[in-house]
């Protein structure tokens, strides 16, 4: 349902009760944020904050508090994870205005609503409801008691998203419209869009903010994929809930194929990457999707598996050290460290079990 509207701020006037905001009306302090609130920075003057909050945000112009400026209190957590920068922002009822700009930016509200008027059209948000995708347009906004995530996305992010989950080839053109500022509904398609941003938001302290390690796991794709069948739920969700196991095999069967064929070499994440055609982290997700494992554990778990073969099918020349470097072992100890992890016993009680010599 379209929510955008020629209409005056819902907002009413500085002070007065806002409902369905997901707030407590009689709430005086910012309630809690998307992420990262336990090491917060928390502004009482509203110059400074929007000073730091252009250097974030890019697009943010002024800001000014809604009701008395003793009142004024912000508090927000910002991380970049791979290019893709995001702020959680929470804080008492303000009035805003944004510049136009080159921008992509994406409003989550987990409590409160506001409204973004661009040319005397008004735009709605409201926690667990709508959100808020603003296309460079320059406008006025005000909010009440509010929590929500901002995202400045990276139109190749966007589209690069947008064609794996509708099976594209990597490279190839989409027709994945962005569209103009608008509001987006946060349930659609069965999908409960707050929640998700809510889990994946948990994700970043449950890493403690760890860029290094949300980077490695590809939280960022994972932010991407959802803002993508948020932005369109009618071109992406159906393909997204289709076509996953097919882009799985058409990507993970030749790479498997490739692995079980080179085991006995040395082989790099690089060379996958190779075999493969998609991107490190791409790889990584399809691997993680289909198996709950890297690429390179599995490529470890599946030359364990071959020396474990060979050795209760081993002949009486056979020896764990041979059998280990045909199966692409080169550091003998922590090969033995590896097999019993996984298997329980030594390389050697699986061979002399064969009943062949282990020389």
């Amino acid at each position: 349902m379209n929510t955008d509207r020629r209409a005056q701020s819902s907002l009413g006037p500085p002070g007065a009760a806002v409902d369905r905001s997901g707030c407590d009306p009689h709430a005086t302090g910012p309630p809690p944020l998307a992420f990262g609130d336990a090491g917060a920075e928390v502004d009482d003057d509203a110059a400074a904050w929007g000073g730091r909050m252009a250097g974030v945000l890019g697009a943010l112009q002024s800001c000014e508090p809604l009701g008395p400026a003793a009142t004024f209190r912000q508090k927000s957590s910002t991380i970049t994870i791979n290019g893709l920068t995001m702020a959680a922002l929470a804080g008492t009822p303000l009035r805003f205005e944004l510049a136009a700009s080159t921008d992509l930016t994406l409003l989550i509200p987990f409590a409160g609503e506001g409204t973004f008027d661009v040319g005397g059209v008004v735009h709605s948000w409201q926690a667990e409801a709508r959100g808020l995708f603003v296309a460079g347009a320059a406008g006025s906004g005000a909010c009440s008691l509010h929590s929500v995530l901002v995202v400045r996305l990276q139109p190749a992010q966007l589209q690069a998203a947008a064609r794996s989950l509708l099976g594209m080839e990597p490279g190839s053109k989409s027709d994945f419209w962005l569209g103009p500022t608008r509001t987006v509904d946060l349930q659609a398609g069965g999908m409960a869009f707050g929640e998700v941003f809510r889990h994946l938001c948990a994700v970043i302290d449950a890493y403690r903010g760890a860029v290094d390690v949300l980077e490695a796991v590809g939280l960022d794709e994972q932010f991407y994929r959802h803002i993508v069948m948020l932005l369109r739920p009618g071109l992406t969700l159906e393909a997204a809930l289709r076509k996953p196991a097919q882009a799985s095999r058409r990507v993970l069967d030749p790479v498997c194929g490739y692995i079980m064929a080179h085991l006995h070499a040395p082989m790099t994440l690089t060379d996958l990457e190779g075999a493969s055609g998609v991107s490190r982290r791409s790889l990584q997700y399809l691997f993680w999707q289909r198996h709950a494992c890297s690429p390179m554990q599995w490529v470890r778990g599946q030359r364990l598996e071959k020396v474990r073969s060979m050795l209760m099918h081993a002949e009486s020349r056979e020896s764990v050290t041979s059998a280990a470097l045909q199966s692409g072992f080169s550091n003998l100890g922590a090969f033995s460290a590896y097999y019993r992890e996984r298997f329980g016993e030594q390389p050697s009680e699986t061979l002399r079990r064969s009943g062949a010599r282990d020389a």
